[in-house]
């Protein structure tokens, strides 16, 4: 079956999970193969959702936040805190007023 044409948004809105999952693993000392044990997720799934190949499931990011010694608000929050940084990051140049 081939896969739908992603949309920029949801492009941004997996790296953005991508980008908060990394720093919130980071933050808490803990290798990947261990975050990936404590989310109750695959090593390679972990992969996948880091390199933002996959989307997390509400239940993925609440084992993986939990795992991690966070609330899943907190991570879902900082995942929002990165999606605006890469949207706003993606706007096209605003020309001055002449």
């Amino acid at each position: 079956m081939a896969r739908s044409a992603e949309t920029p948004y949801v492009r941004a809105v997996k790296r953005a999970f991508a980008e908060a999952l990394a720093v919130e693993i980071r933050r808490s000392g803990v290798g990947r193969r261990d975050a990936a044990k404590s989310g109750h997720i695959s090593r390679a799934y972990l992969q996948l959702l880091l390199a933002a190949d996959r989307h997390a499931t509400i239940g993925t990011l609440i084992l993986l936040a939990e795992g991690l010694g966070m609330r899943p608000e907190q991570l879902l929050g900082k995942t929002m805190q990165s999606l605006g940084r890469i949207r706003a990051s993606a706007l096209p140049p605003v020309d001055p007023p002449p």
